[in-house]
């Protein structure tokens, strides 16, 4: 291109007197921020939350089969239970008891279920002098459902950074990854199975060849989950979000690690509840800027304070059960109830929250919307 010969030197004229303003705009513009991230915290803290944490931990694990981290003692595993697990169990309680009107919508989480799993568990309990086999039907229904727990909160996390990214996943993406996710619970199931009692060989023995089956079968789980990443890109232009893509990859991890080792459940908990306690703080901080709309500086604050009285409650909770509620166990029933009573209390604990937190988090709904988004900009 030679402008010499253009025919209309006064465009050159213009464009050159224009320059300086040209310029200016365009330092304006490289002057102006870029559009933060959505996120739930910050894009950082939601990343470390979401799994990137736990993937680091348990990397060692997974990858070279070095058990150094379960080595951390029954102390420590104590400690986190407290300070990080119990909390997270607690946060679903905050939501679906805060006001009578949440008691009221989710009166199935809220009143019914409860009422019924808790005259069960005193029923287990009341016959675990003589037959434990209440309790093990708990224990195991506390267990398997929780198959379910982690991986429908999986896909929630994804569906949620998916919409923040401005790119949720569509409906072919969707059934994919989630496609995946089912094969992974059903593999989580079977391998709950392998603490299936001696006293049922036939069990043991189907129990033993479904493992088998659905080791070979996670092949096919991640090549599903994998595929809708894959059409997820081919439709955007992008990746998924990272911190979708990182909260599918944590579960990936829990699984390879407790494969390796059935004790490496336990940091798996920790690391569900980490990415737990994450939303529901985003959700005590909307809440509370709502109904304080002058508070707005008080708000971590508030946040923190919402913390320490969880991780309080659960002291007190893990108190009631293992002193004065054992004692008066055993008053009433004899010493072998009296010993499984914490054991039941925690499985009433477990199955109560996996259903009230299916219920409670329901992206659709517009209450969940206001209450996990509102912190957002508009638009």
């Amino acid at each position: 291109m030679c402008l010499a010969r253009e025919p209309r030197p006064l465009l050159g004229l213009e464009v050159f007197r224009g320059a300086p303003k040209l310029r200016r705009d365009l330092n304006a513009a490289n002057a102006t921020p870029s559009p933060r991230p959505k996120s739930i915290v910050t894009p950082q803290v939601d990343l470390w939350c979401v799994g990137l944490g736990s993937i680091v931990v348990l990397a060692p694990l997974v990858l070279f089969g070095d058990k150094t981290i379960l080595g951390l003692g029954l102390s420590m595993t104590a400690i986190l239970t407290m300070w990080i697990n119990m909390p997270h169990f607690l946060a679903s309680y905050r939501i679906v008891y805060r006001t009578k009107e949440s008691i009221l919508r989710h009166s199935g989480a809220s009143i019914y279920l409860p009422a019924v799993l808790l005259a069960y568990c005193f029923y287990a309990i009341a016959k675990a002098e003589t037959n434990l086999a209440h309790v093990e039907i708990l224990l195991m229904v506390s267990s398997g459902y929780l198959a379910w727990h982690y991986t429908g909160q999986i896909w929630g996390m994804m569906a949620t950074f998916g919409v923040l990214s401005g790119n949720p996943f569509s409906n072919l993406e969707r059934n994919l990854i989630r496609a995946g996710l089912r094969l992974q619970l059903v593999w989580h199931v079977t391998w709950v199975l392998q603490r299936v009692p001696p006293d049922y060989p036939w069990l043991l023995k189907f129990a033993g060849n479904a493992y088998f089956v659905m080791s070979v079968m996670t092949a096919v789980a991640y090549a599903l989950a994998l595929a809708g990443f894959w059409f997820y890109r081919r439709r955007t232009g992008a990746p998924p979000p990272l911190r979708a893509s990182i909260a599918w990859l944590a579960l990936c991890f829990w699984y390879a690690a407790i494969a390796r080792d059935r004790d490496a459940i336990l940091l798996a908990q920790i690391g569900h509840a980490v990415q737990y306690l994450a939303f529901t703080g985003r959700v005590e901080a909307n809440v509370y800027n709502r109904e304080h709309p002058q508070g707005h500086s008080l708000t971590a604050r508030h946040v923190w304070i919402y913390f320490g009285l969880l991780i309080l409650t659960g002291f007190f909770v893990v108190w009631l059960f293992e002193t004065p509620g054992v004692i008066l166990a055993n008053d009433i029933w004899g010493a072998a109830s009296a010993r499984q009573l914490p054991i039941v209390m925690l499985a009433f604990i477990n199955i109560h929250h996996y259903y009230t937190d299916g219920v409670i988090w329901k992206i659709s709904s517009p209450t969940v919307k206001q209450d996990l988004f509102s912190h957002l900009p508009r638009g």
